[in-house]
């Protein structure tokens, strides 16, 4: 059976499990239940372009943005958050939440219209995270070689304590007029108090949704707000032969006295 539902959000009490690659680490969380149930898509609106905005292109001239929400052609955005009023935690980003909501992510997934605009993110906000042969080719939106982005949408995970950037690119001729759309659960979460578990879960023999983040580069800013947020920055993902080590290493963490203290295991 599967751990997500129509939306592909995951159902309570199911696992979730968020990838680094750039330290092969990873975040095991049971989601206890949404915040947002039946009501888990936002139709934001345009992409955050406003008229008058400078956007660089792809030959390295710029462009302005003539019209709120349309996308000059053979252009590209910067790190972008969505701002969301004045009511939330940071009125300039929806998503973020402190260190201290360590009971709560945010899974949202992104659907830009036209279908066919490049979209990309940075973790965090600012730091560009495709490589190719290690840091020979930077890759991206930003960026005329044909990789490190995707096509009208985009899954990921928002952690507490750090800024994401979105990235969008218009490689076409034609300026677009742009709309986007998010599919979130505002998961109340907490971590599993059984390093077994985790190890199943992380060796793929126990179910769980997971999400890799684009991040191929290590980033003192990531290890920090994880750190931060629940006194550790993830459970290392071992081999199967390496079941007996990996569990002693997670006993040890589920136990330290950081991670107790913050109280986020079940």
């Amino acid at each position: 059976m599967s751990v997500v539902d129509k939306y592909g959000l995951v159902k309570d009490n199911e696992l979730l499990t968020v990838y680094y690659p750039s330290t092969n680490k990873a975040m095991v969380f049971r989601v206890i239940t949404r915040q947002n149930k039946e009501f888990e898509t936002i139709d934001y609106g345009t992409l955050p372009l406003t008229a008058g905005d400078s956007l660089v292109t792809y030959e390295g001239a710029v462009a302005t943005v003539l019209t709120t929400g349309v996308m000059p052609a053979r252009s590209y955005t910067t790190g972008k958050e969505f701002a969301f009023g004045n009511d939330i935690w940071d009125p300039s980003d929806m998503f973020f939440v402190p260190y201290t909501w360590n009971d709560r992510v945010f899974h949202v997934k992104t659907y830009v219209k036209p279908g066919f605009i490049r979209v990309g993110l940075q973790i965090p906000v600012g730091v560009n995270q495709s490589r190719f042969q290690k840091e020979r080719v930077i890759g991206g939106v930003n960026y005329q070689t044909g990789f490190g982005y995707k096509f009208g949408e985009m899954e990921t995970v928002h952690m507490p304590e750090i800024h994401y950037g979105y990235m969008f690119g218009n490689d076409t001729n034609l300026s677009l007029v742009t709309g986007v759309k998010f599919v979130y659960g505002e998961y109340i979460v907490k971590i599993p108090n059984s390093a077994s578990l985790i190890f199943d879960v992380l060796s793929k023999s126990y179910p769980a949704h997971w999400v890799g983040l684009p991040i191929t580069t290590a980033d003192s800013t990531i290890t920090q707000s994880l750190k931060k947020t629940w006194g550790f920055d993830g459970f290392s993902v071992y081999p199967n032969l390496k079941r007996d080590q990996a569990i002693q290493e997670y006993s040890a963490i589920l136990k330290s006295q950081d991670v107790v203290s913050k109280g986020v295991l079940m």
